[in-house]
């Protein structure tokens, strides 16, 4: 579980950190520039955090985590411009508009949520076809109820 947490500051970091590389390469105070980072740090974080994009199952969690990711960094960076915009970084800099301070600070809330999502429900997005309960056959038709003796009840003759 610590591993998780730890793993998670990492990712939100590196995803945070590469997300406000581009906004300083498109323009740094630009608004713009800020977004279109945020939207990075969000596909950078959803495709590394939880369960990564080359693990069994993970190419389509990612396709969960990514916009949602992308959702959130946006929301959370406007938030920031917005409503606190009175919260300054060094020298009165407002934290929506420092990207190597706010970017890297979402994309690790991003990734201890994904994380502690995956550690709590890893299993449930991979699993198979599910199993049937303990003292139970499997029915005939697969839609069918399954009656606690085994048998189909609505089946001929039963």
């Amino acid at each position: 579980m610590w591993m998780r947490l730890v793993f998670a500051l990492v990712k939100g970091g590196l995803g945070g950190f590469v997300g406000a590389a581009v906004a300083a390469v498109l323009g740094g105070k630009v608004p713009a520039a800020a977004y279109a980072g945020a939207a990075f740090t969000g596909v950078v974080t959803g495709l590394l955090a939880g369960r990564p994009v080359w693990a069994e199952g993970g190419r389509r969690e990612a396709a969960v985590k990514v916009p949602a990711g992308v959702f959130l960094a946006l929301a959370t960076l406007f938030g920031f411009r917005k409503w606190l915009s009175a919260v300054t970084v060094g020298a009165s800099v407002p934290l929506g508009d420092a990207p190597f301070v706010a970017l890297p600070l979402l994309a690790v809330a991003i990734a201890l949520v994904l994380e502690v999502d995956d550690e709590f429900g890893a299993d449930a997005f991979v699993a198979g076809p599910r199993a049937e309960a303990p003292g139970t056959t499997p029915a005939a038709d697969p839609g069918a109820p399954v009656a606690p003796s085994g048998k189909n009840p609505n089946a001929d003759g039963n």
